[in-house]
């Protein structure tokens, strides 16, 4: 869907919001480190086309996702090796929030 929709932005030649926080409003839906009143929040944020409010929810729960993540991976062999690179790719996605 987000693919349609960057299509379909470039195609009228606006970029009516930034897929790149699209993208990781998906990433943290999927890491599970959203709750209920925040999804609320963040389509409400989208309808409204509000970029700033949708970048300092991301940056309020950025925590919780690299939490999340790591978490997710414990279980997974060779975890501390997996652990390093979350760290270092949460690192840029931490630093790429502050640039929005």
């Amino acid at each position: 869907m987000l693919d349609r929709l960057e299509k379909a932005m470039f195609y009228l030649g606006q970029n009516i919001i930034n897929i790149d926080k699209l993208k990781a409003i998906k990433h943290y839906i999927n890491a599970n480190c959203l709750n209920d009143k925040e999804l609320q929040k963040i389509k409400q944020y989208i309808r409204e086309f509000n970029e700033d409010k949708i970048t300092e929810l991301l940056r309020d729960n950025f925590d919780n996702f690299k939490k999340a993540i790591k978490e997710n991976n414990r279980s997974q062999f060779a975890s501390n090796g997996i652990e390093k690179q979350i760290e270092v790719l949460t690192a840029d996605y931490g630093e790429q929030l502050s640039l929005f």
